[in-house]
């Protein structure tokens, strides 16, 4: 039973990474990254791609259990995505130490990205598992 986590949680994070990617090709911030690290915005992408299929596999597990509705699972991924924004501006902001000059607001306009990437973890992930795999 263990092993539907592991695959359901790979699945949400492909899907969910997708979007992700996708509202940041929509906003100027993969630009802007891109330049600063001096990679290619497909290295960003693929990058985010990794990252959001490791994090959907940790929701899968941490959450995967105490999911027993539509509601909650929406509650425990927009709370999931807020803790990954939250790990990421501080992770950006101490590895990067031009950014520091502008302080951690430059991080604001990626929380509603981080917010929907959870809204979705959490909803794709309760559509793709039957209630009764959840326990």
């Amino acid at each position: 039973m263990k092993n539907i986590h592991l695959i359901r949680g790979l699945e949400t994070g492909i899907i969910s990474g997708i979007a992700f990617g996708a509202m940041l090709s929509l906003s100027n911030y993969a630009t802007a990254l891109s330049g600063f690290l001096g990679v290619s915005i497909v290295f960003i992408f693929i990058a985010h791609a990794l990252i959001s299929i490791i994090a959907g596999v940790v929701f899968s597990y941490t959450f995967g259990y105490k999911i027993g509705s539509h509601a909650r699972s929406m509650m425990f991924g927009i709370l999931y995505g807020l803790l990954l924004w939250i790990l990421s501006s501080i992770i950006l902001y101490f590895t990067f130490k031009d950014l520091q000059g502008f302080g951690l607001i430059v991080f604001m306009p990626l929380l509603w990205a981080h917010l929907l990437y959870g809204f979705l973890t959490g909803l794709i992930y309760d559509l793709l598992v039957p209630d009764s795999e959840q326990e």
